[in-house]
């Protein structure tokens, strides 16, 4: 592997920034450890930057690693400032001991996220070699009006798992699958004023789904990588421009949408607000004195920031905890019933929420973690190197799927999409058991699709 010398120096600043905190005081670190991340982003970027093609952005080490540094980043400047919705967590923060050592940890995560990214680089630029696929029309009207049914059906009809067992609403999960085929189709349609299409449906369906704010923000994700797999895109200075725009209409739609939630009291629970109607509460609920506090909580970012660096402060405090791959593995158990096999690994949410608050847990509360502590929990603090073959293994099979995005032939298995979205959930810490069990849901829809357009297209035969 060749490694430019430009490159070179930045590895040796990007290990010394990560060493770095060892040698401060914890609280001195507290109060400015954002810095850290802030040179860790720019460093990063500098060099995918250099590498010329937008799609060393997108693969999901690199998805981890925006998205863990950049809450972080976030929330390492609020919580000094005591921009704070949980008080408790506030008081929490202030009373790490080993901040010196789990952000030293943190930032070696990043880097190695980042060296998995470059050492995989030349098989992302190969992608483009790789010729389009040109669909049968017939095929995209089918796949486009069995998304549309799907959508409307299950906007409206819940999808409750508990007659096989389990618990919860997963509607969502065909009701994304049905809005990532319509992006995916206007993608490699190459639709004119598909930019603005692709707005509009995420106000469609942000109105549906108010409740899933997550979801309706990562769904950016797959439009973008849809785009750059489509075309090769050499990094400009209009991009950083979009991504300004995008980071306004993501902010746009977690305040809307926390809105029709209910957050700041505005709109009753149980209460019917269209997303048009919610516009009107935007103007008070910014005013409001404590915005600023509640615009971190909506975000998100203060939460994943504390209980990642709080769940690693108490295997530090307490070595009993390290759970030997245990969490990882239980990715094994989730097809065995409980009747047939009733010790299974724990989760790594089972595991921090009772281990905080063992009375919140026994009602049902839950609080995540994120992967990078997750694998702290793990192994301690060689997690970033497990942490590193995992992210390996996972690029490279993301790579492959990039291929089938690329040729067209991601229209049939679209659960592909599905799947790279909700790796920013997997990296956010929902534990690799529930991101696999998503992943079954997504594919049997998935295949029903390709079953119904499959029968869809014999009828059409037969009537020919």
């Amino acid at each position: 592997m060749k490694v430019k010398r430009t490159d070179f120096l930045i590895f040796f600043a990007l290990l010394f920034i990560s060493f770095s905190p060892i040698a401060i005081d914890t609280d001195t670190l507290k109060n400015y450890s954002y810095f850290w991340f802030l040179a860790q982003i720019v460093l990063v970027t500098m060099v995918k930057y250099r590498q010329g093609n937008l799609i060393h952005f997108f693969t999901p080490a690199s998805i981890a690693f925006l998205y863990v540094c950049i809450a972080f980043l976030i929330a390492s400047y609020t919580y000094p400032k005591g921009y704070v919705y949980e008080i408790g967590d506030l008081e929490g923060f202030w009373l790490w001991e080993n901040y010196n050592r789990t952000l030293s940890y943190v930032l070696m995560c990043g880097n190695v996220l980042f060296f998995v990214d470059y050492i995989q680089r030349k098989k992302l630029d190969d992608l483009y070699s790789i010729p389009r696929i040109k669909l049968d029309n017939d095929a995209i009207r089918t796949y486009m009006f069995i998304a549309i049914v799907f959508f409307f059906t299950f906007s409206f009809i819940p999808l409750d798992i508990e007659f096989l067992g389990g618990s919860g609403d997963v509607a969502m999960i065909p009701k994304t699958i049905a809005t990532l085929t319509l992006i995916y189709i206007l993608s490699i349609k190459e639709v004119r004023f598909r930019y603005a299409i692709y707005f509009l449906i995420l106000i469609l369906f942000s109105s549906f789904s108010y409740g899933s704010k997550r979801e309706a923000i990562f769904l950016i994700s797959s439009m973008a990588l849809i785009e750059v797999i489509s075309k090769k895109i050499e990094p400009k200075l209009k991009h950083v421009l979009i991504l300004i725009a995008i980071a306004i209409i993501s902010v746009f739609l977690i305040l809307v949408m926390s809105l029709m939630r209910g957050y700041g009291g505005y709109i009753a629970e149980g209460d019917s607000v269209s997303f048009f109607q919610t516009l009107g509460y935007l103007g008070d609920y910014i005013s409001n004195d404590l915005f600023v506090v509640y615009f971190f909580n909506n975000l998100e970012v203060n939460a994943t920031y504390f209980h990642s660096i709080n769940g690693m402060e108490y295997v530090i405090n307490d070595k009993s905890l390290i759970d030997f791959g245990g969490t990882i593995f239980k990715v094994l158990f989730i097809l065995i019933p409980s009747s047939i096999l009733d010790v299974k690994p724990d989760s790594i949410i089972h595991l921090y929420t009772i281990t905080k608050d063992p009375v919140y847990r026994s009602i049902g509360g839950s609080w995540p973690i994120n992967i990078y502590a997750e694998y702290f929990w793990n192994f301690y603090y060689f997690g970033f190197i497990f942490l590193g073959l995992f992210y390996y293994i996972f690029n490279a099979l993301f790579i492959m799927a990039f291929k089938l995005i690329r040729d067209g032939r991601a229209l049939f298995v679209i659960w592909i999409l599905y799947a790279y979205m909700e790796s920013i959930t997997l990296a956010r810490g929902s534990g690799l058991d529930m991101y696999a069990v998503y992943m079954c849901f997504a594919s049997f829809f998935s295949l029903v699709f390709y079953t119904l357009y499959k029968l869809l297209s014999l009828r059409k035969i037969s009537t020919s």
